[in-house]
């Protein structure tokens, strides 16, 4: 993906919405970016938030590397217009990528991608205005441009939202008293600090949680993986020695825009480790839901 890839796109999403939202509104209504720790992701965010910045949007984009589902939890928090998250995910170190949410939160499905992709074709030309919002010898945000203004950095308050919403919504109280030890691969990427402070906001012992140290860190090169998704053959390897040395029970491994969620347990009948699919993950997960509805509806109305 390039800078040219990057306003493109923009713009024609940009001009697919503004098509929906009436002209006295414009001034009232936000976007979502964010952006993650690969090659030039802080940069084409920026080139994303002069596109919007340019017709008088407001745009909420945080200043740090963040983890991909904050972004729609953003644009529903705030009724956004839509959100963009600057990302490849698990692809190769070299890749960079784009990721639409709807107004809903959910990720853009036919027929919006297709008219989407119609509106970026028709864009050959960057908008008024957007060069002089960007610093190109920073690769930021010029900030000396009155429409940096509409600009607005929230990490702090959507993030502590955030870890609210999850914690309510689960019904998790404080874990001081869990046995259980955890390991843990961010794979590179902006997982970890998230992890750890959620797990710090719950009270988790600090000495029953281990990360792999040498991928906990953002690195866009990826050193230690040939291709950065936990689901790959041989990606979970450093975490499943980390584990054994470190006797966990469990080991999670985020891939690098943390949207993607592996799970392993220790299963001491057989003294292996059993990594879990998508579809047992989901069942769970399932039974998890139903029995805090449960719960609730048998409180509710007892």
């Amino acid at each position: 993906m390039s800078c040219g890839s990057v306003w493109r796109a923009s713009q024609g999403l940009c001009a697919y919405y503004l098509k929906s939202l009436p002209k006295d509104e414009v001034a009232k209504t936000c976007v979502i970016i964010g952006y993650d720790a690969r090659y030039k992701s802080r940069y084409f965010a920026a080139i994303t938030a002069a596109v919007f910045l340019s017709k008088g949007l407001k745009v909420h984009m945080h200043d740090k590397e963040t983890f991909t589902p904050l972004n729609p939890f953003c644009v529903v928090k705030y009724k956004a217009l839509c959100g963009v998250q600057i990302t490849a995910s698990h692809n190769p170190k070299m890749d960079n990528g784009y990721k639409v949410y709807g107004p809903l939160g959910a990720q853009i499905l036919s027929p919006v991608d297709v008219e989407v992709e119609q509106e970026i074709e028709s864009q050959s030309v960057a908008w008024e205005g957007v060069n002089e919002i960007i610093d190109h010898e920073n690769r930021w945000i010029n900030f000396n441009h009155p429409l940096a203004a509409n600009l607005i950095d929230s990490y702090e308050e959507d993030w502590n939202d955030y870890c609210d919403a999850v914690t309510e919504k689960m019904n998790l109280g404080s874990f001081a008293d869990v046995k259980l030890k955890i390991g843990y691969s961010a794979m590179h990427g902006v997982g970890y600090r998230h992890v750890k402070e959620l797990l710090d906001k719950l009270d988790y012992p600090k000495s029953s949680f281990f990360s792999v140290p040498e991928q906990q860190n953002p690195d866009p090169e990826f050193p230690t993986v040939k291709f950065p998704n936990p689901e790959e053959a041989g990606a979970t390897d450093m975490s499943l020695k980390h584990a054994e040395q470190n006797n966990c029970n469990l080991v999670f491994l985020n891939d690098p825009d943390a949207d993607r969620l592996l799970c392993i347990e220790y299963q001491s009948k057989t003294n292996s480790y059993y990594q879990f699919t998508g579809d047992e993950l989901g069942v769970l997960l399932c039974h998890f839901a139903k029995k805090k509805v449960t719960h609730h509806l048998n409180r509710t109305f007892a």
